[in-house]
């Protein structure tokens, strides 16, 4: 038996090993623990988003700037409006919403479950060091309030829509948890020192305090559980 995430004991119906070639996260907790996963992996770890208000909303957000998001929202690049045909509705299994307004900035895209924003470029974000700079500054605030920023030029998506979108979606299985939205799934590869994860049946909190990447040529040991894709260890719960 082994506990998953919803706390509850499942049968192992087998174990096995599965050759696997590519990048691998060990990841050492402050109890001492370790493991090593794949870098699709996805770990639980405590949500980095802050500032959010019950509703979800942003605080700290001018007043104009909801008039001028409904304006940016009938005003969409084609390059937008492609991107926003394969996101609206639930497509990716979460909701994004379009010309959003976080903080003193409104987000081409943005999906709360996932603490996550795309951004389109066209061709003005390239054109001064100024645009850049502003750029650099808004990214630079959204990821220190806990978010993931994606940026992909009009030139991506015209080119390797299907590409941008693959993007998208590998970041939405970030998702955080409907029963307690302070804890959010995570890939591996996008797990760094300090963040939080959670050991054992009892969840106890427990920090990071060193990642390593590096590479596989071998076989990784896993497990098949019934009913469930996770499993609980002494470091960390792990999702398939």
């Amino acid at each position: 038996m082994v506990y998953s995430h919803d706390g509850k004991p499942h049968r192992v119906l087998e174990t096995f090993q599965r050759a696997y070639t590519g990048p691998v996260v060990h990841i050492l907790g402050e109890n001492g623990k370790s493991l090593i996963l794949a870098e699709d992996s996805l770990v639980l770890a405590q949500r980095r988003v802050r500032k959010l208000t019950p509703s979800g909303q942003w605080s700290g957000v001018p007043h104009h700037h909801f008039e001028r998001a409904r304006v940016l929202r009938r005003t969409m690049s084609p390059p937008e409006v492609a991107v926003w045909c394969a996101l609206r509705g639930g497509r990716t299994g979460v909701k994004f919403r379009r010309q959003h307004p976080v903080g003193p900035y409104i987000a081409d895209f943005y999906c709360h479950e996932c603490g996550l924003v795309v951004e389109v470029d066209g061709a003005q974000h390239f054109e001064t060091e100024k645009a850049e700079a502003h750029d650099r500054a808004r990214d630079a605030f959204m990821e220190n309030m806990g978010l993931t920023v994606l940026r992909f030029s009009a030139h991506d998506v015209g080119a390797n829509l299907t590409g941008v979108l693959d993007s998208i979606y590998q970041r939405t299985r970030e998702r955080a948890l409907e029963t307690d939205p302070e804890k959010q799934w995570r890939l591996a590869e996008f797990l760094y020192p300090g963040d939080i994860v959670f050991a054992g049946i009892e969840f106890r909190p427990i920090r990071i305090v060193d990642i390593t990447v590096g590479q596989n040529t071998g076989e990784l040991h896993c497990i098949h559980v019934e009913e469930t894709d996770s499993c609980v260890t002494d470091l960390c719960v792990v999702r398939n």
